[in-house]
């Protein structure tokens, strides 16, 4: 597991006490969701400057030799602070644009014709993609993290927007092209 660590990028400095790096590792992995999520608030035009200030004290912190245990762990505990705060931004913005969601069925069956899978959880990106497609004949799909989209007023109003593909994502490694595939061209 050290090797493939390494290979992955991931800090595992043995000469740190191992409770600096845990609390290292898990500000960075938090971190890298905000990231992920605060991306996509900024590109919906919402953000918060105290957390972009965060961001970049928790960064330099990490690689600081010589903060304390008990500063670590204040950060550990703001981090996860931060996180709600993106979340509630995310929230915020995504329930401006899209209009607030609602319950909604959604298709599970395949349609004839050609399709896109969109996986994720960037509602920006999706209305991207339905706006370039519309009335081109291409049928759109959610899959995973993606399903409620299809609650979104704003993103359901497009009619190629068809259905759901697939299930949960913890199941996605089972899921190849060849199997993708052959589920559709059984269908065609």
């Amino acid at each position: 597991m050290l090797e493939d660590a390494k290979r992955a990028g991931i800090m595992f400095d043995e000469s740190l006490n191992p409770d600096i790096r845990s609390l290292r590792m898990t500000i960075l992995y938090g971190l890298k969701g905000i990231s992920a999520y605060w991306h996509q608030a900024r590109e919906l035009g919402y953000y918060n400057n105290q957390v972009d200030e965060f961001y970049f004290r928790a960064l330099s912190a990490i690689t600081d030799d010589d903060i304390s245990l008990e500063n670590l762990i204040t950060l550990t505990l703001k981090t996860g602070d931060m996180s709600v705060a993106v979340m509630q931004k995310l929230d915020e913005a995504n329930t401006t644009i899209y209009k607030n969601p609602e319950p909604h069925k959604v298709n599970v069956k395949i349609k004839k014709g050609p399709f896109i899978i969109v996986s994720g959880h960037d509602l920006k990106d999706l209305e991207m993609l339905l706006k370039q497609t519309e009335g081109k004949g291409i049928n759109i799909y959610t899959h995973g993290e993606m399903i409620p989209c299809h609650g979104y007023p704003e993103l359901n109003k497009y009619t190629h927007l068809v259905g759901n593909f697939g299930g949960v994502w913890q199941d996605q490694e089972e899921i190849t092209i060849p199997s993708l595939l052959n589920k559709f061209l059984k269908i065609v």
